[in-house]
Formats: C-alpha cells, sequence, structure tokens
C-alpha cells in the first residue's frame, strides 16, 4: 500500500473509512477545507490514545498527545482566535466544546479532552483532525442542532458532527499520520481483532476497542458538502414547491374548474327531489257514472338516510302507525335496495298525520303529504272486476309489463281487475317536487329555484259495466251462497255486469291491506279472493244440450220435430250400464224443443249416440269450448273438453268407451266450462249465430268475433226449446215469468265429484235470455251457484231478476224491488251441509 505524504512535512496521510462494524470515519478534505469528526466520536466517551512516532527518527519515544503539536501552526492558532473559539477556561477553542493543545507539546489530559488539531501548510489550512468526546450537554446539538445562520462566526455541530470554518458536511477522511500503516495490525490479527495499541481508540464507557482507520479509499459514511446541502436544500425546497404546487392545481380544479360539478353535489345534500304521484284516470260505467276515482289523502314517506337513524324513526313512528317488525325490515330492505323515498303509509288517517307533525321534530327524515286516494264506489259489488291498486314490488319491476322507464320503487300501480289489464292507460305520468332540507335533515320548505312539475293524470277509461246493475246483482245473490253471474249486451257482446260471490271491498286495499284482513281473506273457505266468473271451471250440465242440439241440426242427424226411437221412461241402457234421467217417471216422446223445454237426458243420450263421439269432439273443438273467451281481464281460465280420443289416455289411462259420449252429450264428462264462456255461447244464439268477444272496455271487441256456424233455422229451433223451458210445464216457468219480458234459458244440474258422492249437492245453473215480448233478445245472463241443488229453484230467480231490472231500467219502466210470488227468490236457511263446508260464510241475509 502506497501512502500519499502530506506537503511540507514528513508525515503520511491515510484514507478513513469504516473500520469498525460501529464506528463511523473521519473525514479528510482537500487543501483549504477542514475535516471534521463523525457523530459516533461524538457521541461516545472517547479517550484519545494516538502516539506519534517522530518521522525518520526511528525511535519509539512516546510522546502522550504530541501528534497535536505537530499538527498545529500559527495560521490555526490565529484562525481559532478569529473565530472566537474559547474553551470554558477561556483558552481558545479550534472545535465545539474542543480545547486547543500547546504549541510545543500541549496536552489534553487522559479523559476530558475535547479537542481538534488544524495544520497550516501552503499559508491554507490543509488538514484538520478531530478526536474527542462530547459532553452530555451537548447531545441537544446533533441531528441538525447547529446554528446555521452562525457559520461564519463559530464552528457547527450538525449531525453530531464538529465543523470547521465554513464547511457543513463530512468528507471522506485521511488521518495524518507519521508512522507504518495502522491497518497492518488488522492484516495480522483478523478485520475484526483488536488492533495495535498505538493506533486505537478506546471506548471507555463500553469498555471495546474500537478502530477508527482504514486504507484510503475504503468505505466511508455518507458526505455532505456545502454546495451538496445546498443542493440538497434546493431539491427539498422543489419537492416542497411540487407538493405545493399539485395541491394547488388540484384546489384549482375543484373550486374553479369544478366548481358547478360541487355545488350541484353540495347542493343535492340540501335540495332532495320527490315524487309527485299522477292521479290515476277515472273509471266510468256505460252510462256516464263513476266507478272509481280519486280524493284526497294522506301519505307517510320516509326519505332515504342513514339506516340507523331510520330505524329509530320507524321504532318511534309505531306508536302512531301500525309497524311490527317484520314491516320495519321491509321497509329498511326497500331503503337500502333503491335508496329512494319509501311510502311507509300511503293511507293515512287525519288522526295519525297530525299527531306526527306536532312531533315533527322527533322523526328525522319523516315527510307527510296529501296525495290521491282511490276510491271504489262499489265496494264489494265489483270488487273482482274492478280489481285493486297497491306499490309496485321489486317482481313486477323487472317484469316487461312495466316499463323501467316509466316504473320505479314506491309507485301505486294496479294488481288485478280492469286496474291491472289498463294499467299503461289509467297510469299517469308521475310529477316532481323539491324540497329544502336542513343540516338535521328537516324540511325547510319548497326550494324556489327549480320548479315544481305536478305531472299528469292517467286517462279516463269507459266500461260496458252498469253500474246499478251490478249493484243489483249483489244486492239479491244469496249472501250464504257462493256463485257468479255474468250479463252480456247481445248488441256489441259488451259485459254489463260480472260478478263472483263471496266478493271482497277493494277500498281495504287501498294504502296497504292489514295483516289480519289479509290472514282472515286467504282463510275463508269460500274463497272471496277468487273471481268465479271467469275462473271458475264447472260441468255446464244441462246447459249444454243447447250445444248438442246445435250440432246434430247441423249435421242433419235430427230434425226439430223428430222423435227419438226410445221414448223416456226414466232411463237408457246402453250396453251393460243403464243411465238415468232426471225425471225417474220419464217424459215419454220428445221432439228437439220439447226434449230441451223437459231438459230430458234420455233423448239427448240417443241424440250423442247419433252424432257419434269423434264428431262431437270435433265440432265442439271447432265451436271453441277448449279455448278462452279472450275477455279484457288479466287472468281466465280455458275450458276443459276433449279434442280427440287420445284425451283419455293421457288424462285417466284408457281409452274412451263407447259410452262417453252419452256424458258429453247432457254436459257431463270431462267437460268444464267457465261462466263467461257459457255466456258467450248463448250470446250466439240469442244473435244470429256470431258472438263477439265479451268486453268490459268500450271499443275493446271491435273486428272480432265467434261464430256457431248455424243456420237460422236451427238457431231458431233453439231459441223454441229455450221458450219452451220457461214457458208453463217448463223446467223454469214459475220462476223466471216476468210481467213485461220474455224470458228463455236454460236450467242446469252440475255433477261434481262430492255430489255423486252423496257428500253436496250439485252446482245450479241457469244460462239464458230475456227482452221485450216478439224483440230480439236484449240482454244475456247467465248465473251458477254453487252447491246450488237445482237451476229452477235457485240460479233462475236471480237471471229473472237481474234481466227485468235491467230492461226496466233502460225502457224507464218503474221498478218494484218487493218481491211477488213469481218473482221469489228462494233464500230459506242455509243447509247443514253448507254450514259444515263454509262455516264462515253461512250467515243469511
Amino acid at each position: 500500500m502506497k501512502w500519499r505524504r502530506l506537503k511540507g512535512s514528513g508525515e503520511r496521510a491515510i484514507g478513513y473509512g469504516r473500520w469498525s462494524s460501529r464506528g463511523r470515519s473521519l473525514t479528510s478534505w482537500s487543501p483549504g477545507e477542514a475535516l471534521v469528526a463523525t457523530s459516533e466520536l461524538c457521541g461516545w466517551r472517547i479517550r484519545c490514545r494516538w502516539v506519534r512516532r517522530a518521522p525518520n527518527s526511528g525511535a519509539a519515544r512516546e510522546d502522550r498527545c504530541s501528534h497535536l503539536a505537530a499538527l498545529r501552526g500559527p495560521r490555526a492558532d490565529a484562525l481559532a482566535a478569529a473565530r472566537g473559539i474559547r474553551d470554558r477556561k477561556g483558552r481558545t477553542r479550534l472545535a465545539h466544546g474542543c480545547a486547543a493543545a500547546g504549541s510545543a507539546g500541549g496536552g489534553h489530559g487522559a479523559r476530558g479532552w475535547h479537542g481538534a488539531a488544524l495544520r497550516v501548510a501552503g499559508g491554507r489550512t490543509e488538514r484538520v483532525v478531530v478526536w474527542g468526546e462530547q459532553r452530555r450537554d451537548d447531545h441537544r446539538r446533533r441531528a441538525g442542532g447547529g446554528y446555521e445562520g452562525s457559520l461564519r462566526r463559530r464552528l457547527l455541530v450538525l449531525f453530531g458532527v464538529v465543523l470547521l470554518d465554513r464547511e457543513v458536511g463530512p468528507r471522506p477522511g485521511v488521518l495524518v499520520h507519521g508512522g507504518r500503516d495502522p491497518s497492518a495490525a488488522l492484516r495480522r490479527s483478523g478485520a475484526h481483532s483488536r488492533p495495535h495499541r498505538r493506533h486505537v481508540c478506546r471506548d471507555r464507557r463500553r469498555g471495546v476497542a474500537r478502530g477508527y482507520w482504514t486504507q484510503a479509499g475504503g468505505p466511508g459514511m455518507n458526505v455532505h458538502h456545502a454546495h451538496e446541502r445546498r443542493r440538497r436544500a434546493r431539491g427539498a425546497q422543489l419537492m416542497i414547491a411540487l407538493v405545493l404546487g399539485l395541491l394547488a392545481a388540484a384546489f384549482f380544479r375543484i373550486q374553479v374548474l369544478g366548481s358547478d360539478a360541487w355545488e350541484l353535489r353540495a347542493t343535492s345534500n340540501r335540495i332532495r327531489q320527490l315524487s309527485l304521484p299522477a292521479p290515476r284516470g277515472i273509471i266510468y260505467d256505460r252510462n256516464g257514472d263513476i266507478l272509481v276515482d280519486n280524493v284526497p289523502g294522506y301519505a307517510i314517506t320516509l326519505l332515504p338516510g342513514p339506516l340507523d337513524e331510520a330505524r329509530e324513526t320507524l321504532e318511534r313512528m309505531s306508536a302512531y302507525v301500525e309497524m311490527s317488525e317484520e314491516r320495519i325490515e321491509r321497509v329498511l330492505a326497500t331503503l337500502r335496495r333503491y335508496g329512494r323515498e319509501v311510502v311507509v303509509d300511503a293511507d293515512a288517517d287525519f288522526e295519525t298525520v297530525s299527531a306526527l307533525e306536532e312531533r315533527r321534530a322527533e322523526f328525522p327524515g319523516l315527510y307527510l303529504e296529501m296525495r290521491p286516494r282511490r276510491r271504489y264506489l262499489l265496494g264489494e259489488a265489483a270488487g273482482h272486476v274492478l280489481g285493486y291498486v297497491g306499490e309496485i314490488t321489486a317482481e313486477e319491476l323487472a317484469s316487461p309489463s312495466f316499463a323501467a322507464d316509466l316504473y320505479r320503487q314506491g309507485m301505486v300501480v294496479g294488481k288485478n281487475g280492469i286496474e291491472n289489464e289498463y294499467e299503461q292507460q289509467l297510469q299517469g305520468r308521475q310529477g316532481l317536487r323539491y324540497l329544502e332540507f336542513d343540516a338535521r335533515g328537516h324540511i325547510v320548505g319548497d326550494f324556489g329555484g327549480a320548479r315544481t312539475d305536478p305531472g299528469e293524470s292517467g286517462q279516463d277509461l269507459h266500461l260496458n259495466l252498469d253500474m246499478e246493475l251490478q249493484a243489483w246483482i249483489h244486492s239479491i245473490f244469496p249472501d250464504s251462497m257462493a256463485g257468479a253471474v255474468v250479463a252480456l249486451d247481445p248488441a256489441d257482446g259488451g259485459v254489463l255486469a260480472l260478478y263472483s260471490a263471496p266478493s271482497y271491498d277493494p277500498n281495504e286495499f287501498v294504502g296497504g291491506i292489514s295483516t289480519d284482513l289479509w290472514a282472515s281473506l286467504t282463510a275463508d273457505e269460500g274463497n272471496p279472493l277468487y273471481d268465479r266468473s271467469v275462473l271458475g271451471l264447472y260441468a255446464p250440465a244441462s246447459t249444454w244440450k243447447l250445444a248438442t242440439a246445435g250440432i246434430a241440426l247441423d249435421l242433419g242427424v235430427v230434425t226439430p220435430d223428430e222423435f227419438m226411437a226410445v221414448p223416456c221412461n226414466g232411463s237408457f241402457t246402453f250396453g251393460a250400464r243403464s243411465y238415468r234421467c232426471h225425471l225417474a217417471e220419464g217424459h215419454g216422446f220428445n221432439n228437439l224443443a220439447q226434449a230441451i223445454g223437459n231438459s230430458c237426458d234420455v233423448y239427448f243420450y240417443q241424440l250423442g249416440l247419433r252424432i257419434t263421439l269423434d264428431e262431437l269432439l270435433r265440432r265442439s273443438t271447432e265451436i271453441g269450448f277448449s279455448q278462452r273467451c279472450g275477455i279484457d281481464l288479466p287472468q281466465e281460465s280455458q275450458g276443459i273438453f276433449p279434442a280427440e280420443r287420445a284425451f283419455w289416455e293421457r288424462r285417466f289411462g284408457y281409452a274412451p268407451r263407447e259410452g262417453e259420449v252419452l256424458n258429453l252429450a247432457i254436459g257431463q264428462g270431462p267437460n268444464s266450462q267457465t261462466p263467461l264462456k257459457m255466456a258467450q255461447f248463448y250470446l250466439a244464439i240469442a244473435s244470429d249465430g256470431s258472438a263477439p268477444t265479451p268486453a268490459l272496455a268500450q271499443g275493446a271487441n271491435e273486428g272480432e268475433g265467434w261464430s256457431l256456424d248455424l243456420a237460422p233455422e236451427h238457431l231458431e229451433s233453439l231459441r223454441d226449446g229455450l221458450r219452451a223451458v220457461t214457458a208453463p210445464g217448463g223446467t223454469a216457468h214459475i220462476r223466471t215469468s216476468l210481467e213485461y219480458w220474455e224470458v228463455l234459458g236454460k236450467t242446469g244440474t252440475g255433477e261434481h265429484a262430492e255430489s255423486q258422492a252423496g257428500t253436496a249437492p250439485p252446482h245450479a245453473w241457469f244460462a239464458g235470455m230475456a227482452g221485450p215480448f216478439g224483440g230480439p233478445p236484449e240482454i244475456v245472463v247467465v248465473v251458477i251457484v254453487e252447491y246450488g241443488q237445482s237451476g229452477s229453484s235457485v240460479a233462475s230467480p236471480i237471471m229473472s231478476k237481474t234481466a227485468d231490472f235491467y230492461l226496466r231500467k233502460k225502457y224507464d219502466i218503474p221498478f218494484d224491488t218487493v218481491q211477488t210470488y213469481l218473482e221469489h227468490i228462494q233464500r230459506g236457511p242455509v243447509p247443514a251441509w253448507y254450514r259444515e263446508r263454509y262455516p264462515t260464510n253461512a250467515g243469511s241475509r
């Protein structure tokens, strides 16, 4: 290793770096610069034990710290004096906390010396080596504890480093040394062994020898030059300026460029948009009388907000409004899912609203408003046909029937009947209202900066229904019975009345039906929610005999005046089985009209055999008895009638027997029809053989129709048979005779599984028409009474009273509501079997 010699001396300079794993290097500066001691030296109490060997002397003379004297010079003393550095005894000092050594051989003491040595060469400060220890009261000067503003007046300690002159950081150091390479001891004993005594600074506090010399160019600590510090300071300034610039740019973007957007967001927290329900369209009857309208009502709405606060509001509100835990959870789930206002009570009474309004501060997020409330003037009389409204559900929102751009959560929509079928027409366009809220979520008032949109009301709807006739049927139908009444206008197929018993009041569903009432409706065995007029399927019984007769006349297998080969003696034997007639003593010989008037089963057994099973199936299917009518209601049952022989195999697992045609000919067997379908069939008989599709709304059935494809003379033969039913000697003469009107019809006794088992009476049918004597029929009425025993005893009086009321009103004839003997409606005591079957519906009027 070749050592660099200092100018003007025989001493060598050794590059100084890390020697010990925990030591840090001294520094050596180029000529004119200072050297510093590191924080490691200043941080520990170090006793300098450096012994200088005179250059080229070869002697082993040791002079305690005499190397300081060799490093001193007059310029160093002058520089120290100029900087005002003095020790505690007033002596000139060269470094912070370090006293200068004597010029000849000055010492510093074995323990308390803190000093530096300065060498002046060539008129400039050339090298400085600093040893010493830092006082405990100087620890506050470490890590930037110096004074940058006094660099020209004193030495600075920065980061635990002693500085001289104007430098502010350490540089790679050298040690002024007059002897051999002190690292030789390291090479002899290993990197971490104890070095030679002459070259060791001992840490007396720890008792561990620390080496601080190393070869030139060895790894040293990070160094800081004054210029480099300034560069770093400028870098820090640039970094700060960059951060501040970015912040300023962000503030500018938010406050200036995005001010409109942020202002809108702030406004949205203060201004909220609420939907204004549009009034639904008014529903009128055929005479312009109101069936359904809107009245002012009160609604309690919960506005969106924190769920915890909403729960507290609902729980407090339960003292005024029925709010079960299940209902609270349902409201919160809706609020969480849609994030919009939720109607808690759409039909609140005035007392409840007044109580909540007085305590508005206790219910944050609660909004009380007036909104249109649906009113059904007929109540139970038209519950099924008109339907009801309710809040839209999530399933309905997802269905294609409710357009996403027109419907949203919280809206009131039609749920059943006309309200549902004509939802698009009756539903209006919702409006908008802007409300201003304070910081606590309380309503301040309407926001004046936005205009309230009142929305648009729904379109009105005109029906073919006769409001007074519908109410009259409801008043005469036995309270203890279940059944249906359908009345049609032969002129256009309009539905004059559509009644199902038992019924329900649609007003109870407005704003949400109560839990107790809903439970009672669903638990009632009479099933008041079931619309029997369009959904009920019953064996048509003898009312079907007109279809069998029409098919036979059209096929030419019988003439109107022809008698059957076998007279009716109370039964008919076919194969090994005997088929009975309803009259045990029989009817004897009958032509077609007499057989219809007497409802002779034996005649129609033989007529069915003439038609054959295959032909009866084909022609009945062509007429449309296995199809729906197509009425403008959301639901309608499809009639059941076999289209081919394979029907028996699919349903019953066996091929049809030849005797099946006998049952089908009299309206029994696998044949079930709705009251509406039978009314459409009799509507075709009352006209020219064709029947328009039954329609509730005016103009809903234009261009549509249904035809029997029967000749006019055949239709007249069928009408003659219907006249025979109500004529003297007919099955319904006494109970259907009217003073002003001619009544034509057919009774029916529909068998079912219970009646065949003898556990319950059969269903009672009556299907007919009425009008002025000598004129065409002007009303068609079909009545079915479940478990009514016979059509002549219960169903026919309802039909005749219905026709009489409608025609008297039409011709402005005073109507006597007092029942005469001929107009009597058999009510009587409720049968025991019915009381047992329907205990909740067995009361009498």
